[in-house]
């Protein structure tokens, strides 16, 4: 389904730039952005949080946050899209394998995306009470890197396959 693939790429990249505008927002309110929330410390959030709050940036990021599951839904089934695609194409068994394992960690990847956004809007609502998210964002960012990264190994020995036949 080529035009369900083009969708999904679509969405994901309209989304990535709507939310890079509410970012560059954030920026010129001179405050933190959403990204720097999810790595922060109890303390740092603290400062963030109230940053957010004097600079009456509270809707650009609880908008961010709201939007981001949609972004969720958009990249993780172009995930499994792209692998079960590259799956289908990848004749060397290690290579096939771990596209298929692709699908399983696009959706461990989403799972952690909404656990994060989950965690970071109960952390603006109660600082207080406040839930570090920097784990859960650093194996959400690793599980996305490691997906890209076995795409490429396989569409660039794909690539190279063709290239001997030709």
């Amino acid at each position: 389904m080529p035009w369900f693939r083009t969708l999904l790429w679509i969405g994901t990249i309209s989304l990535m730039i709507v939310l890079s505008a509410k970012s560059f927002r954030l920026v010129k309110l001179h405050v933190a952005r959403v990204e720097a929330f999810e790595f922060a410390s109890r303390t740092e959030a603290k400062q963030i949080v109230q940053s957010w709050k004097d600079a009456p940036a509270m809707h650009t990021v609880t908008s961010s946050i709201w939007l981001d599951y949609l972004f969720i839904a958009f990249y993780v089934l172009l995930m499994i899209n792209c692998s079960n695609h590259q799956m289908n194409l990848e004749r060397n068994l290690i290579l096939n394998n771990l596209l298929r394992l692709n699908i399983a960690l696009a959706i461990d990847t989403g799972l952690l995306d909404i656990a994060e956004n989950v965690i970071m809007m109960h952390n603006i609502r109660s600082i207080e009470d406040h839930i570090p998210t920097a784990l859960i964002a650093t194996l959400k960012f690793i599980l996305a890197g490691w997906i890209i990264l076995v795409w490429i190994v396989s569409i660039l020995k794909s690539a190279a396959r063709r290239k001997t036949y030709a």
